[in-house]
């Protein structure tokens, strides 16, 4: 169990979370208002709300990753 569960465990629960946070950064990226599109200071206290506590800068590696643009290219003007 504990001290004995091999290396790869480790590696594959650790991939499995970073891609359910990934998903739940593109969920809310996704349903986002476009007008007003979050940050990723935004992103990160959405996902604190969700018991989900991980840095700014680790929200941004992983938009980064998803190849979504930071908030200000994603804004988008209604006229």
């Amino acid at each position: 169990e504990g001290k004995n569960a091999p290396q790869e465990y480790y590696v594959e629960y650790w991939e499995e979370k970073d891609e359910q946070i990934k998903d739940r950064i593109m969920n809310l990226i996704h349903n986002e208002n476009k007008t007003k599109p979050f940050s990723d200071e935004s992103i990160k206290k959405a996902l604190a709300k969700e018991n989900i506590h991980i840095s700014r800068r680790t929200v941004t590696k992983y938009r980064e990753q998803l190849l979504i643009p930071c908030a200000s290219k994603r804004k988008s003007k209604q006229n």
